[in-house]
């Protein structure tokens, strides 16, 4: 039995989360992308830790998080015990209130911020947007916002906010283009030359700062353009964009 509520999708077995449902998310994903999605990936949900491992290729169970993107074998894993209400390894207990008309009779709760996250990944990854580790990131969670109204990864707010920092304030993207932004960024590996190289200001920025060159740039802008000031302001643009595609006012 499963249910999808308030931005969780609530199941009573691991074995509700089939390969039919990720599938189901993954199309929806390629609605939001504007992509003919043809290679969905399959799941694992499971609390088995040696058969995560076994796809993760990493016997430290401490760098599993909660799930992840496996491109060697295009399957989104997800770690079932830290999903498991009644496990000390639940991590949303604090959000349980949100949801808790719901949860009689379902044991995982499941944020589906952790679902479109892995699956954009996929998408990344299929389409070759996998070089930079900041940028691939940032992209993610923005688009994953922009879904559910909900960051994924607390670890990528600073890349996350820089990227929105430079789209606005260097590259001069509008509030309601940042999403065409975020999305090509994730589709089109041309992006730099789209968006980056081609724009005036930000050659003279990439010549100041960077000696001209771009790699350099990637690999810095996380901590170059962060400003916790710009907070408010970036959460609200990305509310707008959200509250744009779900008809909130």
């Amino acid at each position: 039995m499963k249910l999808i509520v308030d931005n969780y999708l609530l199941m009573t077995r691991q074995s509700d989360f089939t390969n039919k449902l990720l599938k189901y998310f993954y199309q929806r994903l390629g609605i939001f992308l504007s992509l003919d999605v043809t290679n969905p990936p399959s799941v694992i949900f499971t609390s088995n830790i040696k058969k995560v491992g076994d796809y993760y290729n990493d016997p430290n169970v401490e760098n599993y998080g909660r799930a992840f993107y496996d491109e060697d074998t295009n399957t989104v894993v997800f770690d079932a015990t830290k999903y498991n209400k009644n496990r000390e390894e639940f991590k949303f207990n604090k959000n349980i209130s949100d949801v808790e008309q719901y949860i009689n009779g379902y044991l995982y709760m499941i944020p589906l911020s952790d679902i479109y996250h892995e699956l954009i990944h996929g998408i990344q990854y299929q389409f070759g947007i996998y070089d930079y580790n900041d940028m691939v990131e940032a992209t993610d969670e923005c688009l994953t916002y922009f879904i559910t109204g909900e960051f994924n990864h607390i670890d990528y707010v600073k890349s996350t906010l820089a990227l929105w920092y430079i789209a606005r304030y260097e590259l001069g993207i509008n509030k309601t283009s940042f999403y065409t932004f975020i999305r090509n960024c994730i589709v089109r590996k041309d992006y730099p030359n789209m968006y980056f190289l081609t724009n005036k200001n930000f050659i003279r920025l990439l010549a100041k700062h960077y000696n001209g060159d771009f790699k350099r740039f990637m690999n810095a802008f996380k901590i170059d353009f962060y400003d916790a000031e710009y907070m408010e302001q970036f959460q609200l643009e990305l509310n707008y964009i959200h509250n744009l595609i779900f008809y909130k006012y």
